[in-house]
């Protein structure tokens, strides 16, 4: 049987054209579109549903009225669920960024990561992105930000950081986990109700579990307990963990707030060791996984191509 033919438009950031995630595609022959050539009616046409998606719609549409199959991607972005032509398939996946973050961490070497820790300060933080609510959030913690390693929208940087790294968001210094001792998670998304909005966990979750470190999260309520729901254990031996029964925001960030500074620190304990062992030896389970990729990617445009 021969390989289905995955077409990309040009200069898309999709899965199939990351350096961690080529591989995944081996099954595939992906190739990229040209508006000059004829192609095959068992072709699958693959777009990023993100900020292209408007220009893509009417090209979509004439793909699926020439009888042609059409996948959207919508495994990165943090926007709101689209609805999506009828007759395409929208590709989403809560757990992504967990076999996103797997993949980066193996093929930059960061398993071979082992804490040499100090415990000089009590946290990590860091943002990138300037956007009103982590103002409230880096102004509420003011006081505490010489007690932590941290870095806002590169005023200022994180210590030690490369900027000139290929992945500039996925370098790893191990100073800043070595010297803190757990990290203040701030999520990309941080809405008080998911009721109409997917559940979206990125890397910023998933970098503890992977750099052996415990971790507080201001995140979308739900965050915590799905990670749970997937084995993952949280630090509630360190921290009074009742922020995460907050729906309002101000309110869980206040809470976050009172636990760092009331945190004391003090070398882990062993019920902590183990909890951090647990959590990285689930994060690099690789069957765990492989079911994400298959749930993700693989199944649904094998399933799609196939009808």
């Amino acid at each position: 049987m021969s390989k289905i033919c995955l077409v990309l438009q040009p200069n898309e950031f999709v899965s199939a054209v990351t350096p961690q995630l080529e591989h995944i595609f081996a099954g595939f022959n992906v190739i990229f579109y040209d508006p000059s050539t004829t192609y095959d009616k068992r072709d699958v046409f693959l777009f990023k549903a993100n900020l292209e998606y408007e220009t893509n719609y009417q090209l979509s549409q004439q793909l699926i009225h020439e009888g042609f199959k059409v996948v959207y991607e919508q495994l990165h972005d943090s926007n709101k669920k689209m609805d999506y032509p009828v007759g395409s398939v929208m590709l989403r996946h809560v757990d992504w960024f967990w076999a996103n973050e797997y993949y980066i961490n193996l093929m930059l070497g960061y398993t071979e990561y082992v804490p040499n820790r100090t415990y000089k300060y009590k946290s990590l933080m860091a943002a990138f992105n300037k956007r009103p609510v982590r103002d409230k959030i880096f102004e509420l913690f003011s006081d505490e930000l010489p007690n932590m390693i941290y870095g806002y929208n590169k005023n200022p940087s994180l210590p030690f950081d490369n900027e000139n790294f290929n992945m500039w968001d996925r370098y790893l210094n191990p100073y800043w986990y070595d010297n803190t001792c757990f990290t203040t998670v701030i999520e990309t998304r941080l809405n008080d109700i998911c009721t109409d909005e997917f559940l979206f966990i990125t890397e910023k979750s998933y970098k503890p579990f992977a750099f052996r470190h415990p971790f507080i999260s201001i995140s979308q309520p739900g965050t915590i307990s799905h990670l749970k729901d997937n084995g993952f254990v949280t630090y509630d031996n360190l921290f009074d963990e009742t922020y995460l029964n907050f729906v309002n925001l101000r309110e869980r960030i206040d809470s976050v707030y009172t636990q760092v500074k009331q945190f004391v620190i003090t070398p882990y304990d062993n019920l902590t060791l183990e909890k951090i062992d647990y959590n990285y030896n689930l994060f690099y389970n690789k069957q765990r996984v492989d079911k994400i990729v298959n749930e993700a990617i693989i199944n649904p445009i094998m399933e799609y191509a196939e009808t």
